[in-house]
């Protein structure tokens, strides 16, 4: 018997005691200690239920070996390659070099890695350095997955929690080069609906939900589509509401303001914003059209600039419609300007001179002169030899011709004229001379006007004018006046005549100093005085339609319809703004309307005199925090002012966001001029927006 490898045999001469304390029995509960190397394959066929199966226990010294080894060394096994429902092999038929499967339809974990007292390590590690083809994990599911949940929410096939935490929960990271269509991370999916990626950061405060960090070159973010893709490619929003939209079409949509750091180019150069001087450059070739999308007006340089140049140097600038300048036009500005058209009085200046009429044809020049020399007027001719000079004067105008030796002398009758023929004629002694329109003229009825100079009046000195027939009729454009020479009144109508009328129908009458009416006055049109009109009765508009009644100054609307007291312009209309002590609107138990923004510079009172006035009311939002108190100061206080605060204020508070837990939150602990508090008698689950109501009194 050789029992060497098993047993061990000890005794001295015919004694042989054999050890079989190292036998392993096929029942029972055995301890083999030491190495055991197996040659061949191991089958553990315990059918436990609630036990388990197979224990490894290395006790609390195990510092650098390993607890279980499984090494197949350099066999090139095929097992688990391509098996598996997914890939057309049946149920429960993937397999690898280590397998651990179940038939059942188990609500355990079919593998657990549990190492809750590790702070540090690796929990589980794959190590595959020379893989090129295959699959480092892989995960299959069911046709139809539709996930599970917990107590702490909804949870995925491949689930990775943490609480707080200061480095990377998941971390995919490659240090090698990847090819062209390499991808990193690939999230692929046949859905017709909900989200192939979603980022949920709602406690974010100061982070940032997805960041992307590139080199030198790359696109951080691409979007494709298939073709005949409509819908929107970018959707940014904030509560829900879009602020920042692009759709297939490229549109983009921009709900704020949008701040560009550097140029704008719209469509390859065809208009630039340049980024350090904000200088707009249109397109390289072809005409550049800015219009107005409507029929308003286009306004460059009206609030601030003080230069507007059009234009280049030795080009021409063309003005397709009328040109009208507000102010003064100026041709060569210097000391002093070439050309000027005075806004405030049409005057032309001009330091050359200037030629009217057609270049192929007659012109007339006239120019001015240095000191001591007449100004010329000249009459120049493209192809006449002889170019005579022709004043007409319009009407009864005449021309005055005087040099320094004396005037114009005619010993007869003067006749000016051609058609319509004026005639100066002397007298003898004891008749009048005349001036008349001479009997050679054309039309049987002509007007004979008088035309003083400059400012100079036609005057009759004595005797009076005395007007036999018809009527008086002033100018046919601008102002007829009528004035005394002197402060005495002017009396129209004031012996004999039985009425006066003033004005024509439909037309307006101005009185621009004080009227006094001493009986009654009856305006059944438009009437404009520019000074003060002093009435001592009432005065009544169309029967009744505005009545001022001459005892009180009340004014009393008209008997029926709405009435309306409105601005001519878009200025203000000021009531009780100068004396008033104090203005009533509205009547006891009518409604008082206000159809425009209204603001209150003083108090309001609502109710009885006695009632506490309201100084001022303020409405804007505080951004709160998930805590059961928020201190709203001027750092998250939008359309409050802080240091407006008093400790009498009234708050009122709602939240624009809704609570995932339902908590009762009140103001308290207002401190003025800084912050008030908001508690809550537990948190509300999210950080809520208030909206905020300051009542001040």
């Amino acid at each position: 018997m050789n029992f060497t490898n098993g047993f061990a045999v000890s005794g001295a001469g015919s004694t042989v005691t054999v050890d079989g304390s190292g036998f392993l029995h096929t029942t029972g509960n055995e301890t083999a200690s030491g190495n055991k190397t197996f040659t061949g394959s191991v089958t553990n066929s315990n059918t436990t239920t609630t036990g388990t199966n197979t224990s490894i226990t290395t006790g609390n010294g195990l510092t650098s070996g390993q607890a279980l080894s499984v090494n197949t060394g350099s066999s090139t096994f095929s097992t688990g390659s391509g098996t598996g429902f997914f890939y057309g092999g049946a149920s429960d038929s993937y397999a690898g070099a280590v397998t651990i499967s179940n038939t059942g339809n188990f609500t355990g974990t079919l593998l657990a890695l549990t190492a809750d007292e590790t702070t540090a390590g690796t929990v589980l590690g794959i190590s595959a350095r020379s893989l090129t083809t295959g699959k480092a994990i892989d995960v299959m599911l069911g046709t139809l997955y539709s996930g599970t949940s917990d107590a702490q929410g909804t949870v995925g096939a491949v689930n990775v929690r943490a609480q707080s935490f200061t480095g990377n929960v998941f971390n995919v990271s490659a240090s090698g080069a990847g090819g062209a269509s390499a991808n990193l991370a690939n999230f692929e999916s046949s859905q017709l609906a909900g989200n192939v990626v979603k980022v949920s950061g709602t406690s974010l405060t100061t982070g940032t939900a997805v960041s992307v960090l590139l080199g030198t070159s790359g696109t951080g973010q691409l979007v494709n589509t298939a073709a005949g893709y409509t819908g929107t490619l970018l959707d940014l929003r904030v509560n829900n509401t879009p602020v920042f939209t692009v759709n297939q079409a490229g549109d983009t949509t921009v709900g704020g303001a949008l701040a560009v750091t550097g140029n704008v180019t719209v469509n390859t150069n065809k208009l630039t914003i340049a980024a350090a001087t904000g200088n707009i450059t249109g397109p390289a070739s072809g005409a550049w059209t800015i219009d107005n999308g409507n029929a308003s007006a286009i306004n460059i340089g009206t609030a601030t600039a003080t230069t507007i140049n059009i234009g280049r140097t030795g080009q021409s600038t063309v003005v397709g419609g009328s040109l009208t300048s507000t102010q003064s036009f100026i041709v060569g500005p210097g000391a002093p300007n070439l050309f000027t058209v005075s806004s405030a009085t049409g005057n032309v200046t001009t330091q050359g001179w200037a030629e009217l009429g057609p270049s192929t044809g007659n012109t007339a020049r006239l120019a001015g002169a240095a000191s001591g020399n007449p100004v010329v007027l000249s009459a120049l001719g493209a192809s006449d030899a002889n170019v005579g000079i022709q004043l007409t004067p319009k009407g009864a105008g005449r021309v005055t011709v005087s040099n320094s030796s004396g005037g114009l002398d005619v010993s007869g009758n003067a006749v000016v004229g051609s058609a319509n023929k004026i005639e100066l004629a002397g007298a003898a002694s004891g008749s009048a001379p005349a001036v008349r329109i001479n009997s050679g003229s054309t039309d049987a009825n002509v007007d004979l006007a008088l035309t003083a100079r400059g400012t100079g009046r036609v005057l009759i000195t004595t005797g009076g004018l005395t007007v036999q027939s018809g009527t008086i009729l002033g100018p046919t454009a601008g102002a007829f006046s009528i004035d005394n020479g002197n402060a005495s009144a002017i009396n129209i109508g004031g012996t004999t005549a039985t009425t006066l009328n003033l004005g024509r129908a439909g037309q307006t009458q101005a009185l621009l100093g004080n009227v006094t009416v001493a009986g009654t006055l009856g305006v059944t049109g438009a009437t404009t005085l520019s000074s003060t009109l002093a009435v001592t009765g009432n005065v009544t508009v169309n029967t009744n339609k505005l009545t001022i009644n001459a005892a009180t100054g009340n004014i009393t609307g008209p008997n029926t319809g709405a009435w309306t007291i409105d601005n001519g312009n878009a200025s203000a209309i000021n009531i009780g703004t100068a004396t008033a002590t104090g203005i009533t609107l509205g009547r006891t138990g009518q409604t008082l309307t206000v159809n425009s923004d209204t603001q209150l510079n003083g108090t309001l009172r609502v109710g009885s005199s006695g009632s506490t006035a309201i100084a001022q009311i303020e409405i804007g939002t505080c951004a709160g925090a998930n805590a059961t108190a928020t201190t709203c100061n001027s750092g998250n206080l939008t359309g409050i002012t802080a240091a407006n605060l008093t400790t009498t204020d009234v708050i009122t508070i709602t939240s624009a966001s809704n609570f995932t837990n339902t908590r009762g939150c009140v103001v308290e602990n207002i401190v003025a001029g800084t912050s008030f508090q908001i508690t809550c008698n537990g948190t509300p689950g999210v950080a809520p927006t208030w909206n905020i109501m300051v009542v001040r009194r």
